[in-house]
């Protein structure tokens, strides 16, 4: 013996070992597992790993990183085949919890500080734009969000509107559509003079945090920093950020 551990080929793949303690496997695939497990420690350590643990979540935790995984080892054929063994179980369940945990305190913290952002523009609506805007702020107020999207959209159809972008980006992040609600924000965050642009950089950085993007989160933060309306609560954010 040399003292390395070896993967066997006839290893479990991770897909086996969730399916197994999710209760998704045939009767056939069910024999072939708990016979391998009385022969395997290595496979038998992987599952007693996750016993403690929502199958689900451990699920999704891994996969995620198992994909970033991926993404930088896409030269090495060994650790991709790796990915797929009960080694590979062993050698992320840790990190997933870690995400895990981290994902969830960082739901936590956005959950604190979002709010639906009030109606502030009557003294905003002017020109043509004014009947449209009614429409879109009245369903905004309402709560309904796929229909105010639309509406905003149909004003951002003739030409820019900061009103339009803003509440489009606060309606998208109530359909937790962060991705989408970043982008449309960034019409207003690229511009100082604006008039949302202290709250746009706000909403921004809570959709980082959201999406665990601590190091994006924290430059849109330390704008924020310096808004007389936003000081505060940024300030509090990154020192909880760095505990």
């Amino acid at each position: 013996m040399d003292g390395k551990i070896t993967i066997s080929e006839k290893c479990l793949s991770r897909e086996e070992i969730l399916d197994y303690k999710s209760g998704n496997l045939g009767e056939q695939g069910l024999r072939r597992v708990e016979e391998h497990l009385i022969d395997c420690p290595l496979c038998s350590d992987a599952v007693d790993a996750l016993d403690e643990y929502k199958t689900e979540e451990i699920k999704s935790g891994i996969n995620k990183v198992s994909k970033k995984v991926g993404a930088s080892v896409k030269s090495n054929y060994n650790i991709r085949m790796m990915v797929t063994s009960a080694a590979a179980v062993l050698m992320i369940v840790s990190v997933s919890l870690l995400y895990l945990m981290n994902s969830s305190m960082n739901e936590k913290l956005y959950t604190e500080y979002f709010d639906i952002y009030p109606d502030v523009t009557m003294h905003k609506r002017s020109g043509g734009d004014v009947n449209k805007l009614n429409e879109a702020m009245d369903l905004y107020n309402q709560g309904k969000y796929p229909e105010s999207i639309a509406a905003f959209n149909k004003i951002l159809e003739t030409g820019r509107n900061e009103s339009a972008y803003f509440y489009k980006g606060v309606s998208l992040m109530a359909l937790d559509k962060f991705a989408e609600a970043i982008l449309t924000f960034e019409n207003i965050t690229t511009d100082a003079g604006n008039g949302f642009y202290s709250e746009a950089n706000w909403y921004t950085a809570l959709c980082y945090i959201f999406l665990d993007d601590i190091k994006s989160a924290k430059r849109y933060l330390f704008i924020t920093a310096e808004s007389p309306d936003y000081k505060i609560q940024s300030k509090e954010i990154m020192e909880r950020l760095e505990n």
